[in-house]
C-alpha cells in the first residue's frame, strides 16, 4: 500500500548546501546592514531582522523558497529562534523590507525574478537593491551611532532654547499684565478727576474804609 505524505512530513531545508561566494565589500555591507537594523529595532520586540535565512511561503511546497540577503518583518516575535521561516506559521506575515546586495552577475535576476517574487508573492512593501562596489558607501554600525549622537546634540540644545524662550514669554506675559493693571489704575484716576467740580476761588475780602 502506498504511503500518503502529509504536510507534517514535508522537509523544509535550511540550506541549499551551495558555497557562498562574495566579495569583502558585500560581506561587510551585509554585516553592517543587519547590525544597523537590529540596533534600530532593538526596542521593538515584534520586529524580526534576519540575514540569508530561508523563507518558505507555500505550505507543503518546499521548492517555493527564497533567501533574501536582509529582511525585516514587523509583527512577529524576534526572540523566537527560527531555522527556517514559514509564513503560514507567522500568520501569513511576509517581509516588510527586503535589501538585496546586488552585483553585475546577479543584477538581472535581482531586478527580474527576485523582484517579482518579492512584489507579487511575498507582498514586500519596500524592496532595495544595493551594490557595495558602486556609488556612496552606506554607513556602518559605529558611523551610524556617531551620526545619531551628533543629531541628538543640537536637538538637546534646541530643547534648552525652547525652554528658555518659554520662560521669556511667560515673563513678558506677566509684565504685560502688570502694565495693563497700572494703565487701568491710571484711567480710573483720570476718570475720578473729571467728575469732581473744580475748586471755587475764595472771595476777596472787602477793603476796610480809611479813617479820616
Amino acid at each position: 500500500m502506498a504511503t500518503i505524505s502529509t504536510r507534517a512530513d514535508v522537509f523544509y531545508p535550511e540550506s541549499d548546501a551551495a558555497p557562498m561566494g562574495e566579495t569583502t565589500n558585500h560581506r561587510d555591507a551585509n554585516t553592517g546592514r543587519i547590525l544597523s537594523l537590529q540596533d534600530w529595532f532593538a526596542d521593538d520586540p515584534p520586529t524580526y531582522v534576519s540575514v540569508d535565512e530561508f523563507l518558505d511561503d507555500v505550505e507543503g511546497q518546499p521548492r517555493f523558497v527564497v533567501s533574501p540577503d536582509v529582511r525585516v518583518v514587523r509583527g512577529i516575535d524576534k526572540t523566537v529562534h527560527r531555522q527556517v521561516s514559514k509564513t503560514w506559521l507567522e500568520g501569513g506575515q511576509g517581509p516588510d523590507l527586503v535589501v538585496e546586495l546586488t552585483s553585475k552577475s546577479t543584477r538581472r535576476e535581482d531586478q527580474g525574478k527576485n523582484l517579482r517574487i518579492d512584489r507579487d508573492d511575498l507582498k514586500v512593501r519596500e524592496d532595495f537593491l544595493f551594490d557595495p562596489s558602486t556609488g556612496r558607501r552606506l554607513r556602518d554600525r559605529l558611523e551610524r551611532r556617531e551620526a545619531d549622537a551628533k543629531l541628538k546634540r543640537p536637538r538637546k540644545q534646541l530643547r534648552k532654547n525652547e525652554a528658555a524662550i518659554q520662560e521669556i514669554n511667560a515673563a513678558l506675559d506677566e509684565s504685560q499684565r502688570e502694565v495693563e493693571r497700572l494703565r487701568g489704575e491710571l484711567d480710573a484716576l483720570r476718570a475720578a478727576s473729571t467728575t469732581q467740580p473744580p475748586p471755587q476761588p475764595k472771595p476777596k475780602p472787602k477793603p476796610k474804609p480809611k479813617r479820616k
